[in-house]
Parts: C-alpha cells; sequence; structure tokens
C-alpha cells in the first residue's frame, strides 16, 4: 500500500457529498481542491506526496480519491465520514426550529408589551378624564394659583403665558385643586 500524509480540508457540502457517495459506492473520484479549502478543515484527506506538496506550496490541485485513499478511509475515519451529510441536515434543522421558536418568543413578549402600554394608555386616558372635566397633574401640596406657577421651572416668558393660559381658562372654567392635581371642569 502507499504511503499517505493525512491534511484536514474546509470542502464544501457537494464536495462532501460526492466524497461520501465514492466511500459508499467505492469509486474513484477527482475533486479540484483550491487554496482556501487549505484551511480551517474538518475532514482529513489522505494525500499522496505530490498532492502535500501542492498544499505545502499553497497551490490549487485536483484531488485523487482512489480505491486505495478509500480503504484507507474507510480504516482511518471508522464509517463517521458518510454521516456528515446527515449531521449538517441535523444542524440546518435546529437551527430552523431555533428560529422558529425565538419569532414566537418575540411575538409573545410583543403582545404583552403592547398589552402593557394599552394599559397604561387607558389608565392615564381614565386619569386626565375624570367626570366632565380634565386633571392636569402635578400640583405640589400648600401651594396656590401663584406658587404652582411660579415654582414651575418655565422661563418669565414661559410663566406670563401660563398666568394668562390660567385667567382665560378661569373664565370658562373652574380651577380647583384635588390631591395632587389641578382639575379643569365646567362651572355648575
Amino acid at each position: 500500500m502507499a504511503k499517505y500524509v493525512s491534511h484536514p480540508f474546509n470542502l464544501t457540502e457537494c464536495q462532501i457529498k460526492s466524497l461520501v457517495d465514492a466511500i459508499q459506492a467505492k469509486e474513484p473520484l477527482v475533486l479540484r481542491l483550491k487554496v482556501p479549502s487549505f484551511v480551517n478543515g474538518n475532514i482529513n484527506l489522505p494525500l499522496s506526496k505530490n498532492e502535500a506538496l501542492s498544499v505545502s506550496k499553497n497551490k490549487a490541485f485536483y484531488y485523487s480519491f482512489n480505491k486505495s485513499k478509500i480503504k484507507l478511509m474507510k480504516i482511518s475515519e471508522g464509517g463517521i465520514l458518510p454521516l456528515i451529510p446527515l449531521i449538517l441536515g441535523g444542524i440546518t434543522a435546529l437551527g430552523a426550529l431555533t428560529g422558529g421558536a425565538s419569532s414566537i418568543a418575540k411575538t409573545v413578549l410583543d403582545n404583552k408589551i403592547n398589552n402593557e402600554k394599552l394599559a397604561e394608555e387607558k389608565r392615564y386616558h381614565d386619569e386626565l378624564l375624570k367626570g366632565e372635566g380634565l386633571y392636569l397633574n402635578p400640583w405640589k401640596a400648600g401651594e396656590g394659583m401663584k406658587e404652582f406657577v411660579n415654582s414651575s421651572n418655565l422661563d418669565p416668558v414661559g410663566k406670563k403665558t401660563l398666568r394668562s393660559i390660567f385667567k382665560n381658562l378661569s373664565k370658562n372654567f373652574k380651577i380647583e385643586r384635588q390631591g395632587q392635581g389641578l382639575y379643569l371642569s365646567y362651572p355648575s
């Protein structure tokens, strides 16, 4: 039997399938191996002296997978090579399941967040419209209308505008303090 050197190759799925078919059929095969397949490999292939020389010089070559290499692969690989397409298929299926599960989880979380937003908006709306008036928040304890405007973080023009708004509102609405807020309602 000829002497061979083993080297790991990064083969494409098509090359792996061709290799598996050749081993199962016990038929020779010729593969074109390019430089990118020389690194980060996970499939060990037996190389003749000339093939090993091409790999060491980083030159693409035609890999001859003959009957003696087929016999060697069965002994050295222990029959694991034919399982590679099944393993790759399982990994693909697992990825699809994971993607489906994550999209379901995202939908459930989005629905939960949306329900919480709707509940908060409803609570806010119910709080805002109490009876037949408009509730404005916050109102600090112990303040009158003048203190409310003066303690706001508005600039002088903004404070003047707010006083004007309250003055105009007071002509048509009843303005009163209720709890922590300001309540505008129609006069009774």
